[in-house]
């Protein structure tokens, strides 16, 4: 949209944002999908045309472009697979060859003469000539304690193109806490010690909790398992690539979860107590990521939506191989989370399309039913099928009731975890369960983040020496 108000104009589809720029030439470069490749498209709007190649075996994603002055050149990162470290690279609009410039742990901006970005936990500026695309000397520390995501390989920093400003995140990470709940709201207990938790699962037993966290020092995830007596957590991975999305087996004594260490991600199982190697279950054509293990055997799964493309989700036996076959199919949006309900009848599924998060259920390939009214994610099923659960993007907890038919009753508000528990919010992401209801409906385990707010700090004059104004709030 124009910068001084006016009608908004569609560009291209999304399947996420991880990054694009514009140049003077009106192009603009992408990433449009996760787990792929760069595209490019003019700004007026057009097709996505592919600009940059992945390498499958070694990568898992290219992101964060960002033009160099001549318009036809840009630098982007590369996230690594197995351990690697994250790089920067350079790409063109005239060629899909790139070359290495440096290893990074975050996205790279130019600003007159110097290519910014962070390593170890530092801003860094490396003299850089854009018209040989060539890094001089060693880099020089501009600024410490920069916040970034190491899992997303960003940091919070920005720089404008003649040098004379800088702005940059301060701070790190607040812990979360894994916290019980009440059906009232009313916080109960802790559980386990402070962390980062992703994907929060409950055993079919309630006796565990598995989860995903991300190791610091490699900026990947790892799958561990919390004893929800004891609140004792058992790490059950550690390898440099990405392990997440875990998900039970039906007895509760193994987890599958996807992974990077294959190349693309690649579903593992695993016992759920550490031991053993992990083996492969399936690996497919494009990055796949586990939704839920059926008492029946079959495991659901979801592909990695590439733009143009339509979703679904598929179901392979575990134990034998089998071609997938289609149990949801959805058009050109996401299937994150899917709850089979305890009749094995129905799927309460949660979508992501471009208008936002909906909750579904349906019978698998059958009609389905909107069940959230204005937003909702995390489907879960009461034990005896009578209410379905989900989350809001504010942070409510909702029920809905399932009567014979079946016919579902309009979401009511249960609780909203997190806000009696002191200085905790609740924080809601499409990709990430952060709460899990008990099977009877009782209780929730939710994630809950501390409340932080980190400094932004703004630099007049870094570039020419000492900086002439620093203003930070």
């Amino acid at each position: 949209m124009p910068a001084d108000g006016g009608p908004v104009q569609v560009i291209c589809p999304l399947v996420v944002h991880l990054g694009a720029t514009w140049s003077k030439d009106d192009i603009i470069v992408v990433a449009p999908e996760n787990r792929g490749a760069l595209w490019k498209v003019p700004a007026a709007g057009g097709t996505l045309e592919p600009v940059t190649t992945l390498d499958t075996a070694t990568e898992n994603s290219h992101r964060w472009p960002h033009f160099l002055p001549d318009g036809r050149h840009f630098v982007f990162t590369v996230r690594t697979v197995r351990g690697v470290t994250n790089a920067l690279r350079i790409g063109s609009l005239d060629s899909s060859e790139t070359t290495q410039l440096a290893e990074s742990q975050s996205n790279a901006v130019y600003a007159n003469g110097d290519l910014l970005y962070t390593k170890d936990g530092a801003l860094l500026a490396h003299a850089f000539d854009p018209s040989t695309r060539t890094l001089r000397g060693s880099p020089r520390a501009v600024a410490g304690g920069v916040r970034r995501n190491t899992s997303s390989a960003a940091a919070g920093f920005s720089a404008s193109a003649n040098g004379r400003l800088l702005t940059y995140l301060g701070g790190t990470h607040a812990p979360s806490r894994l916290l019980w709940f009440d059906r009232a709201g009313k916080p109960l207990a802790q559980l386990g010690e402070p962390g980062t938790f992703y994907r929060v699962v409950l055993s079919h037993d309630e006796r565990r909790v598995a989860y995903s966290t991300v190791d610091a020092t490699r900026g990947s995830h790892d799958i561990w398992v919390a004893d929800t007596a004891t609140g004792t957590m058992t790490r059950v991975t550690n390898h440099p690539a990405t392990d997440w999305w875990p998900v039970w087996s039906p007895d509760d004594r193994e987890i599958v979860f996807a992974s990077d260490r294959a190349g693309q991600s690649t579903i593992f199982k695993v016992a759920a107590d550490g031991t053993g190697e992990p083996q492969q279950v399936y690996r497919g054509d494009v990055g796949v990521m586990p939704l839920n293990w059926l008492p029946d055997g079959r495991l659901l799964f979801f592909r990695d939506v590439r733009v143009g493309e339509s979703g679904a989700v598929l179901a392979v036996p575990v134990g034998r191989p089998a071609a997938p076959e289609t149990v949801l199919s959805a058009s050109s949006f996401r299937i994150n989370h899917v709850a089979q309900s305890p009749d094995g009848r129905l799927l309460a599924y949660q979508v992501l399309k471009p208008d936002g998060l909906e909750v579904y259920v349906a019978e698998p390939d059958g009609e389905r039913v909107k069940i959230s009214r204005s937003g909702g994610m995390e489907p879960s099923w009461r034990r005896d099928g009578r209410e379905v659960y989900f989350a809001t993007p504010t942070g409510d907890i909702m029920a809905v009731s399932v009567s014979p038919g079946p016919v579902f009753g309009q979401p009511s508000r249960v609780m909203r975890p997190c806000e009696n528990s002191g200085a905790v919010t609740f924080r809601l992401h499409n990709a990430d369960r952060k709460s899990a209801m008990t099977a009877d409906g009782q209780r929730v385990l939710a994630v809950c983040d501390e409340v932080s707010n980190p400094p932004i700090t703004v630099v007049l004059g870094w570039l020419a020496g000492p900086p002439a104004i620093v203003l930070s709030a």
